[in-house]
Parts: C-alpha cells; structure tokens; sequence
C-alpha cells in the first residue's frame, strides 16, 4: 500500500480510509502512477457513474459498481472499474468520483460529467451531505491534500451520450461480474 503514497500528505488523507476507497487504490493504482509522470498536465475530464442491485437501491443490501474514464487535456483516455460487495447506488456514484481524484496529480483540475444529480449537486454544494458522511469526508480531504479543482455538470443518462454510456456498462458490468463469482 505504501508505493501508492507520492506524499506525507496523500498518506495522511488515505490513513482512515473506508473500504470503498481501499478497494478503489487497487483498481487505479496503474493510471495514478502514469499521471503522477506529469506528461498529461493538469486539466482532466472525467464521466463517472455507479450502479447497484435493484433491491439494493436505498440500503446497502446488494452488490455495486463504479467506473470512471478519465481523459486528459491531449485527448488521453483511461478506464477504471471496480466492484463494491454491499453499497447503495448514491455510494457507487460517490465511488467513481473517488477514483477519478485518487488518481490525479497534485494541483490538478477535473471537470467531472454525471448523470447522477446527487453526485452533481452535492459537488456543487461543497461536497456536503445529509448521508453517506464518510465518503464525502473523504472527497473533501482528498481535494485539499492534493490541491484539486473539481467542476461538476449533470448530463442527461441514457440519451447516447458515448463515454456516459460507456461508463454505465462499465458499472453495470461489474455488478454482472460479482454475480458470477458468487456462484
């Protein structure tokens, strides 16, 4: 776990780190290294989303998934997916933001895509929320240990939109994915 830490100040936003995010640093550790190189600036777009069970919408009851696929200002494009064993779909949502900022350089700044309008307003609103405190801690502690400017805007979800589609098969898959290794 250490080699995933550039800083004091990384370790130190990482230390009381929830499960979500444990398991997120090992689905982004080989994109965080490449873009710790610095040859992709530092303005980066990223289309999230998260996705659950059905039944497993309001309580965390069923398997879920996040992706992210992040791009540079070049036109640089990384996937990243994870599962999540037991999660709502608000917490997925909040996970692929996670890995889109766990993954970034110091001083970098990302404009996030969502069709989640929890995830948007509650980026917008200073990343505060009624629910899910501890994930939003650590967005927040993750932005101010490495210096991030995040944007949010929400896109309309399932309407063709390529990288949204693309990052909900991505989600959805991983929620086929554990199914499949249950068994």
């Amino acid at each position: 776990m250490r080699q995933y830490f550039h800083t004091a100040a990384e370790e130190a936003a990482f230390a009381s780190a929830s499960y979500e995010l444990l398991a997120i640093i090992d689905a982004i550790l080989q994109v965080k290294h490449e873009l710790a190189s610095g040859r992709y600036g530092r303005h980066f777009v990223a289309f999230t989303d998260g996705s659950c069970t059905p039944y497993a919408a309001h309580s965390p009851e069923g398997p879920g998934g996040w992706a992210t696929i992040l791009f540079g200002s070049r036109g640089e494009r990384w996937e990243m997916h994870g599962e999540i064993p037991a999660t709502t779909s608000n917490r997925a949502e909040v996970c692929g933001l996670l890995a889109a900022l766990a993954c970034l350089p110091v001083g970098a700044n990302l404009g996030l895509q969502s069709d989640s309008r929890y995830l948007v307003d509650h980026v917008r609103a200073g990343c505060r929320a009624n629910d899910n405190h501890g994930l939003w801690a650590e967005v927040r502690e993750m932005l101010v240990a490495k210096d991030i400017h995040l944007t949010a805007s929400w896109v309309p979800a399932h309407c063709g939109l390529r990288h949204n589609e693309r990052a909900d098969a991505l989600a959805s898959g991983r929620i086929r994915y554990s199914r499949l290794r249950a068994r």
